[in-house]
């Protein structure tokens, strides 16, 4: 996340399926946008897409994605054959991200099919894609042969690719897994869609972002932000700019790299608020937003990212400017954890050392500050 990725959410056990009731569901995608909250330091409005185990959904799933806040689910397939799908009869006529305000636009993998009147307000789908073999006679609608989400050769991706750009230009997924061999073809098939005009690589967020918000093709450069963390490009790099030191944790016979402190157990749906909402893992959330009743209350202690995700120095800056500095009890910290209008002490980052430090400001007083944001998207103001 620190450099730049999008991270979604896919419930706490893996275990989810079409019969999973509504209870359960709520406690696995809580649970999840929690523990990557608290465990991984990624803030929890900036947790907004889902995907089920194994493609595996219902109805009361997709309604609890919208009480817990979540954005979009990207869990119904989309495949480009008439007898699969309802609207995308070939490879280049597939369905765009649609609101789920006016029910189900494709046909759902359930043993009926039928999920068209399931409604969902404020949830978007962004469907997965099928990789199809692509017919050489575009007029054969019905001739595509249904494929996999997860193919990733060259031959399979560039054919499919120039079916949706030569069609109605429907976005097309990228489904890929840590680990994988192939990592030669599926670079150069992004090498060659992005040899393509007006070809963008964007996470799902940023995609339902433009749907919901389009823009001409003469401000898309500006729509969606480049790769670059504090400045910094990570494309190529040797290493992702980290916002911590990962520690190891074993619980219950299971080892997990965390930020920050470890559990007291191995958070599970069962047990993720005694586990995570224990007033000693620290806050990633606004005030008010958080899952965790306690950090609601702790709007004087702001946690690691209470900043509603700032990303360029220039937002940082203006949320900042002309706002008051709040002096807390911890005597002696250097530096102030900008939240809105208001400043909080709070231990800084490593990197602000060097920097001058705010002292002697009393309560309520205006200072003028220089910005910095940290690879947390964290603003952080330091008196000048």
């Amino acid at each position: 996340w620190a450099a730049g990725h999008e991270i979604a959410a896919a419930t706490m056990s893996h275990a989810t399926n079409v019969h999973t009731d509504a209870a359960t569901w709520a406690a696995e995608v809580t649970g999840s946008k929690l523990a990557l909250s608290k465990l991984a330091h990624i803030p929890e409005d900036n947790i907004v897409g889902f995907r089920a185990p194994f493609l595996s959904y219902n109805r009361a799933g997709l309604q609890a994605l919208a009480d817990a806040g979540f954005t979009y689910d990207s869990s119904i397939v989309e495949r480009g054959n008439r007898d699969t799908a309802l609207r995308s009869f070939h490879p280049e006529r597939k369905i765009y991200p649609y609101s789920l305000d006016g029910g189900i636009g494709q046909r759902c993998a359930l043993p009926e099919r039928y999920c068209q009147d399931w409604t969902v307000a404020g949830l978007w789908e962004v469907p997965v894609y099928s990789h199809d073999v692509v017919p050489a006679d575009e007029c054969a609608t019905n001739a595509a042969t249904v494929g996999d989400v997860g193919v990733t050769d060259f031959t399979t991706l560039k054919n499919n690719f120039d079916a949706h750009y030569l069609g109605n230009r429907a976005p097309l997924g990228l489904y890929l897994r840590a680990g994988q061999d192939d990592a030669a073809e599926v670079s150069a098939f992004m090498a060659y869609a992005a040899s393509h005009e007006h070809v963008y690589f964007v996470t799902s967020a940023q995609l339902v972002q433009w749907m919901r918000e389009p823009v001409p093709t003469s401000e898309m450069d500006a729509f969606f932000p480049s790769c670059a963390v504090n400045g910094v490009d990570t494309l190529g790099q040797d290493a992702p700019i980290c916002m911590c030191e990962s520690v190891e944790c074993a619980r219950g016979g299971v080892s997990v790299g965390v930020c920050g402190a470890c559990p007291s157990a191995m958070p599970t749906a069962a047990n993720y608020e005694a586990v995570l909402c224990d007033g000693v893992l620290q806050a990633g959330c606004m005030p008010g937003t958080c899952t965790c009743a306690e950090d609601n209350e702790q709007d004087d202690e702001p946690g690691w990212a209470s900043t509603g995700g700032w990303r360029e120095p220039g937002e940082c800056e203006a949320a900042v400017t002309g706002a008051v500095y709040s002096a807390s009890d911890k005597a002696g910290t250097p530096r102030g954890w900008w939240t809105g209008a208001v400043v909080h002490d709070v231990t800084p980052p490593a990197w602000t050392s060097g920097f001058p430090a705010i002292s002697g400001a009393p309560t309520g007083s205006e200072i003028d500050v220089d910005v910095q944001v940290d690879s947390a998207g964290g603003c952080w103001a330091v008196a000048v």
